[in-house]
């Protein structure tokens, strides 16, 4: 057997993290605790070499990327006619439930819908685009590794600070 890459090693460590989080998570909301390993900054290097105001395919522009608040960072997209989408980056626990992912990330739409309307096709293919580039970066030697760790799976931030809490 050969020795792991970089990207299983991360990969593992992230899970791991994931797991771990959403299991504290879950417990904290149990008790009506805030979940308190936010913080940090914005992890720009993971959608690099997109910054603010980029230009994206089909009218959209990249308006901002936070810091990773109750478990995800969230990338807010600009378009003069259908305004702001926020996309919540997020970890997966090895079942993506968003419109694109990557081998760590899920990128969900959250729109207040409940899946129950199609993605705007456009908007969709921009986000698979994000996704790509996260795809390149995410297990770059520039990556913040406590940012992805503080990172937990949507179903596990749904639990911990219910839906309308994102």
């Amino acid at each position: 057997m050969g020795q792991p890459s970089r990207r299983g090693v991360l990969r593992s460590l992230v899970m791991g993290a994931a797991v771990a989080a959403s299991g504290t998570a879950v417990a904290a909301a149990k008790r009506q605790r805030p979940f308190a390993v936010d913080g940090g900054r914005a992890p720009w290097e993971l959608i690099y070499p997109l910054s603010p105001g980029a230009r994206l395919a089909g009218g959209w522009l990249v308006q901002s990327l936070s810091q990773v608040r109750k478990g995800a960072s969230i990338l807010t997209l600009q378009h003069p006619q259908h305004g702001e989408a926020s996309i919540h980056v997020c970890a997966h626990d090895g079942q993506p439930r968003g419109v694109a992912s990557t081998a760590m990330l899920d990128l969900v739409i959250m729109d207040g819908r409940d899946g129950d309307q199609p993605t705007n096709e456009r908007l969709g293919r921009v986000i698979m685009d994000i996704a790509s580039r996260i795809r390149k970066n995410e297990t770059s030697d520039t990556a913040d590794l406590r940012t992805l760790s503080r990172m937990m799976p949507h179903n596990a931030r749904i639990d911990a600070y219910g839906p309308e809490n994102l």
